[in-house]
């Protein structure tokens, strides 16, 4: 169920970026791909930046990656969550706008659930991320079981991962290091 309403998600936005984007114009709209959100990650509540050992944001602004003593989130900023959520109350009132579509209804359920997948977090255990590295350029997390974590997850059309100052990246590595009990 999780991936069907993920897959919805990643629809939506893409048809929604590609409405964003007719004209050549972007318009301040969100798109996101979130296919890269797969176990031990998974869709959580939102994460409090405030309250968090460590928060990094990309150079963009849009997405933010939490450091807590238990949990690794990734989140849309506040400043993106907001123009996501302006674009699909737009996308909404376009379908009400329409009351000659039959299948207008299904526009707004899937702009509703689309709307709650927006203010989570993809969230792992920290127990289950054995290594974070910046290689490259990128942070790359390598799960417990020698798999890659928030792969192919993108924010605009730019992969998050990719995005963050090297600074920032490489500070997440050395306190995602410390909290594990093998410093630097």
């Amino acid at each position: 169920m999780t991936r069907r309403i993920a897959a919805i998600a990643l629809f939506l936005s893409l048809a929604l970026a590609a409405t964003a984007h007719a004209g050549g114009r972007n318009d301040g709209q969100v798109s996101l791909n979130t296919t890269g959100v797969e176990p031990p990650a998974h869709w959580a509540r939102r994460q409090d930046p405030d309250a968090a050992r460590l928060v990094i944001t990309t150079e963009n602004g849009d997405a933010q990656l939490i450091l807590n003593p238990d949990v690794v989130a990734l989140q849309l900023s506040d400043r993106a969550l907001k123009r996501a959520r302006r674009q699909l109350r737009e996308a909404d009132d376009k379908a009400e706008d329409c009351g000659d579509n039959p299948i207008s209804w299904l526009t707004s359920a899937v702009l509703s659930t689309v709307s709650c997948y927006l203010d989570r977090s993809a969230a792992c255990p920290l127990r289950s991320i054995s290594d974070v590295e910046y290689v490259n350029g990128r942070l790359e997390f390598t799960t417990a079981s020698g798999g890659r974590l928030f792969e192919h997850i993108d924010v605009d059309s730019r992969d998050v991962m990719a995005d963050f100052p090297e600074n920032d990246a490489r500070s997440f590595v050395a306190e995602f290091h410390r909290l594990r009990g093998r410093g630097r």
